[in-house]
């Protein structure tokens, strides 16, 4: 045992008893008395016992109501820190791409978009947003965006810009992130999932219908 917590049991066991460093060196036979000194002036500065004077001399009391075991305190654990506005919506949209993949029988990327939703790295996100883009197209036996769009091309040719643009802005934005061509924050996180499910959404309804028999068999091996 310390020599702070016998000093601390010693006071506790007499509650509203002042005694000064001369008496608890002599009662716990703790020497040097500049010892018991040291000790009660880091007690007094944690709270643990109160200081002062009385009489001529700095007299020492208990100054809690419970057991003292340990001079140690109890460790401060920091609030959790509550996601800003920015990642809570990035999040949210990563979830929606992980549905829609899941729709599209791409499962694993669905698994690892839930992964960075949970996440606090907006690099990451990005980065993982052009992951499941890519696996999109190898799920579709694509060799390029181009190819993959055409086969999903039952929609108008404007629908068709319009996935495009999506999907270039994902692989744009995720580049960025892989490569740290810039500084990444969720706000461009927020941007690159809400441009994948704008492409996924268009995409959801009509892939079934629209693409071959073999690249649908293909998209439910690759996609797992």
């Amino acid at each position: 045992m310390t020599h702070a917590e016998r000093i601390l049991r010693f006071l506790a066991a007499r509650p509203g008893t002042w005694l000064d460093d001369d008496q608890l060196s002599a009662a716990l036979g703790i020497q040097p008395r500049q010892a018991v000194n040291q000790v009660c002036r880091r007690l007094a500065a944690d709270g643990r016992i109160a200081r002062e004077r009385r009489d001529g001399k700095i007299h020492n009391a208990f100054a809690g109501s419970g057991p003292a075991t340990s001079t140690a305190r109890a460790p401060q654990r920091a609030a959790p820190r509550r996601p800003g506005p920015e990642q809570a919506e990035a999040a949210s949209l990563l979830h929606q791409c992980a549905d829609a993949l899941v729709r599209l029988n791409c499962g694993q990327a669905a698994g690892r978009l839930r992964e960075a939703a949970a996440g606090s790295d907006p690099r990451q996100a990005l980065a993982t947003c052009r992951w499941a883009l890519e696996r999109l197209l190898a799920a579709e036996g694509a060799a390029s965006l181009a190819e993959a769009i055409d086969r999903w091309a039952s929609a108008p040719g404007g629908e068709v810009a319009i996935i495009r643009s999506h999907m270039h802005t994902v692989r744009a934005l995720g580049n960025e992130a892989v490569h740290g061509a810039s500084t990444v924050a969720w706000a461009d996180a927020r941007v690159g999932a809400g441009a994948l499910l704008q492409a996924l959404a268009r995409l959801t309804p009509r892939t079934a219908a629209a693409a071959p028999r073999s690249a649908r068999s293909g998209s439910r091996s690759a996609g797992r």
